[in-house]
Parts: C-alpha cells; sequence; structure tokens
C-alpha cells in the first residue's frame, strides 16, 4: 500500500510538471485513497499547493476555513487544502493561536468574524473538558459540558453564516482510573463517551456537525493517536499520524454539510456484483453467495449497496452485455441480495458506458457531477474518467472482499442529515422514470394523463390538509 502510494505520488509530480492538473488530481485523490503516513502526506500538500497557484479556478469551489484549536495547527492546516482538492474544493486556511479559540469565539471585533469564514472548526480533545479521574454526576457533568459548546455555538451563529464542525472528545491513553474506565459510570472515560451522545444530540438541534474523534482514535491506532512527548513540548494532539485522518474527516463533513456529496452509485455487474461473466459463464457458473468465500463477498458488497439505497442514494446498473443475460442473475439466483427494482435505471448494452451513465444523468434530470461510477475494469474507469471527467470513478481491487472497504473509504456519499425524503428518494424516481416512459409513449398531453390513472379526492377544509 505504502508504494502504491508513492508511484501514485510520483505520477501527480510528473502530471503537475507536464501542466496536466486533471490527471495529476486524479493521482492525488487515488493517492489520498491509499495512504495516511504522515511524511508522505506532507509532501502531497507541498504539491497540491503548487497545483492550486495554477488550476483553474473554475473547476474549484472556493471556501474559506477558520481552524479553532486547544492544540497547535502547523501540521494540521497545510494538509486541508490537499484534502479539499481532490474533492474540488479550494480551501483557503487560516488559524487563530494556540489556544484562544473562546475568545476568538466571544470577541465579536476577533479576526474570526472579519475573515468571514463559510466553515468554523473547533477543535478540542479530553483536556479541554477539565474531568476530575471520577465524577460525582457522571450525566450532569456531561449536559454541562454539551451545554458549554452549545453556548459558543450559539455565539457564532450569532455573529456569522458559517457552517460549525465540532469536535467530540477522545480519551487519554494512560488514566489514573486503569482499568475502572471501562467500568466504573463515574469514570472519565466513561463521561467523556455521555458527553460525546450530548454534544451530538444538540448539534442536531443547532445544525451543527460532530466529527468524531473516538472513532478515528479508534481507527488509527491509540498508541499513534497520542504522544505526550510532542505534546509537553509543542503542544500537539493528535500526533502526527493522525492528522491525515483528522484532515481528510474536515473535508468529508465540510462536504456532507454543504451538499457536495454524490446522490447517483452506476455500477458494472460482471466482476462486480457477481463473479465471473454471465454470457459466458452461465446462470450456474458465476461465483455469489455461500459457500465460497469470494461469492460471499460479492453478497456482502450487494448488501451494502443496498444499504445506500435505503438511505437515498439511487443506484443505476451500466454493463456492457446482451439486456437477457444481464437479467438472469436478477431473476433467477437465490443469493443475489439486489433486485432489478432496486435500480432507477438499468443499462446492459454495448455502448460506450460513458453514454450509457450520460443518458442516465438525462433521464433521471440531474448533473454528472452527482454520480459516481464504480467498475473492476481499469479500461472502463479510464474511459469514462476521460469522457466525464465529472464522474467521480472507483475502481474496485482485485480482491472481492475489499469492494465494500474501497467503495466506503472513497467517502463519496457522506450526507449531514437523513429526512423522510431521503428515505423515498428511489421509489419517487422510478415513479419518475415511470411517467417519462409513460409521455414518450402516449400520442398527445390527453393519453398521457390518462395513462397515469390519478384519481382526485374532495374534502372540506380543515387543520389536516
Amino acid at each position: 500500500m505504502h508504494e502504491d502510494a508513492q508511484i501514485l505520488f510520483e505520477d501527480a509530480k510528473k502530471f503537475a510538471e507536464s501542466g496536466e492538473w486533471e490527471r495529476a488530481v486524479e493521482a492525488l485523490k487515488c493517492f489520498t485513497e491509499k495512504t495516511t503516513d504522515f511524511s508522505l502526506c506532507q509532501k502531497a500538500a507541498k504539491l497540491a499547493g503548487k497545483i492550486l497557484k495554477t488550476y483553474p479556478p473554475e473547476k474549484l469551489r472556493p471556501l474559506k476555513v477558520a481552524l479553532l484549536s486547544s492544540s497547535t495547527t502547523l501540521f494540521l492546516e497545510p494538509l486541508l487544502p490537499l484534502y479539499g482538492l481532490v474533492r474540488g474544493l479550494d480551501l483557503r486556511v487560516k488559524s487563530g493561536d494556540f489556544g484562544t479559540w473562546r475568545q476568538d469565539i466571544l470577541d465579536p471585533s476577533s479576526w474570526l468574524y472579519s475573515f468571514e469564514p463559510d466553515v468554523v472548526i473547533i477543535a478540542t480533545h479530553y483536556r479541554d473538558a477539565a474531568l476530575p479521574s471520577f465524577s460525582q454526576d457522571p450525566q450532569g457533568d456531561a449536559e454541562k459540558i454539551a451545554e458549554q459548546f452549545v453556548q459558543f455555538w450559539e455565539h457564532l451563529k450569532k455573529h456569522s453564516r458559517a457552517a460549525i464542525l465540532q469536535h467530540g472528545f477522545d480519551r487519554p491513553n494512560d488514566d489514573a482510573a486503569a482499568y475502572l474506565s471501562a467500568t466504573h459510570p463515574g469514570a472519565r472515560a466513561r463521561v467523556l463517551e455521555s458527553a460525546n451522545a450530548a454534544l451530538v444530540r444538540r448539534a442536531a438541534e443547532l445544525s451543527v456537525v460532530p466529527v468524531d474523534i473516538a472513532e478515528l482514535r479508534a481507527r488509527c491506532g491509540a498508541d499513534q493517536w497520542e504522544d505526550a512527548r510532542l505534546w509537553h513540548h509543542a503542544k500537539q494532539h493528535p500526533a502526527p499520524a493522525g492528522l491525515p485522518l483528522l484532515a481528510r474527516e474536515y473535508v468529508r463533513a465540510i462536504c456532507a454539510k454543504l451538499g457536495l456529496s454524490k446522490k447517483v452509485c452506476v455500477c458494472d455487474l460482471d466482476n462486480t456484483l457477481w463473479g465471473g461473466v454471465i454470457g459466458e459463464d452461465g446462470i450456474d457458473g458465476i461465483t455469489l453467495g455461500t459457500p465460497n468465500a469470494a461469492g460471499e463477498a460479492f453478497a456482502a458488497f450487494q448488501t451494502y449497496l443496498k444499504e445506500l439505497k435505503q438511505r437515498g442514494i439511487l443506484l443505476a446498473v451500466c454493463s456492457k452485455n446482451n439486456e437477457a443475460d444481464a437479467l438472469l442473475p436478477f431473476e433467477k439466483h437465490p443469493a443475489m441480495v439486489l433486485k432489478k427494482d432496486d435500480f432507477v435505471s438499468f443499462k446492459a448494452n454495448w455502448s460506450p458506458k460513458s453514454e450509457n451513465i450520460a443518458q442516465i444523468a438525462a433521464e433521471l434530470n440531474l448533473g454528472l457531477d452527482s454520480f459516481v461510477f464504480v467498475d473492476d475494469n481499469r479500461a472502463e474507469i479510464e474511459q469514462v474518467r476521460a469522457a466525464l471527467p465529472q464522474v467521480a470513478c472507483v475502481q474496485l481491487p482485485q480482491d472481492s472482499a475489499e469492494y465494500v472497504a474501497a467503495l466506503s473509504r472513497a467517502q463519496l456519499f457522506d450526507t449531514a442529515t437523513l429526512s423522510a425524503d431521503d428515505l423515498s428518494r428511489s421509489q419517487s424516481y422510478h415513479a419518475n422514470a415511470a411517467r417519462a416512459q409513460a409521455q414518450s409513449g402516449a400520442t398527445d398531453l390527453k393519453d398521457f394523463l390518462q395513462s397515469l390513472q390519478m384519481r382526485c379526492a374532495a374534502a372540506p377544509i380543515g387543520e389536516g390538509n
């Protein structure tokens, strides 16, 4: 993985030197998905800074980000433009002085408000909670911490229109409570968990986006996340090993909050939803489901896609296949998790995949920048990238067991909220498609309206209507 990232970084440098900006950014995007090594990411951040100086500005969305922290931000700040660039953002970051985040928020004449940020990040950690080793009133202390932050958020919202990202609390690696940290309800670690839950609940009330620092710490590894020496010498927290993860999470949260996430996942079929080629191997020859390990992984990937659909992501098929062959697994294979009705569009033909994706976008009346294309075939990925640069592409790895991680870690479908409309989106688009098909088959407006089989109900006006 480290070697792959190094190769991608060198590719990005080469493309940038020759002025191939889009290819350089694409190589950096793949780089950020391969590694979180701090030293490599530092080099990539310097390259991203150079690219941003000459990259066509119309291709990026500029955003001003204010970073307020109780730790030093010297090594964190340069990483943000890197992760912004690969998501189509030009992040202009400005940090406050170490430890002055409270004053910066409360003083209406501070640099924070004259900067007029689009996003404010409040980067705190467990020390800011100032909890004793054991609390006499665990739930009360957790709620009190959350209420203190609510006051800061309200003050920010009164003086700024910026979106707010708020750190949750991590936990110390070494705590005097020792084993009791996990078992005693008043232990600091347990109260911090309760404070995080209270912050998430209160954040939803004020449209503040919580950043799950406890999850990042777990992903990074506790011993890599915190370095006591660096804290005492430089007030660095988390340790450098955690900074790429943190910067990437910020950009992920920004995209989710600003509605920049993708809405449609277009999938290949052969060697993507199942192993093998249905047109050659037949229904009994493809790999899907138990007891084959690879087959189980394909089924798990289908389950992941189905769960995306259930929270509002639209699914579509784009496959080079005869349609009758492509439909066979959906109709006859017992291990299929996804059914044809789970897809708002089903394109199985021999046209270039970029043409099919463009047609799907037209049918759904959605911009191509809201699409993600998923395929195992590098040639198909490159063809779509070249023809439709607005479409985000995810090339699946060779091992089907890694499919879910590959799509999940691309972080393309994040949203800050989940509404009833999101949950019914797929059904709505199916209805739209049916109406469009009915309209195309109708000879005039009257025929079209009759084909909808609409019903009218009349009732007195009341509270319900």
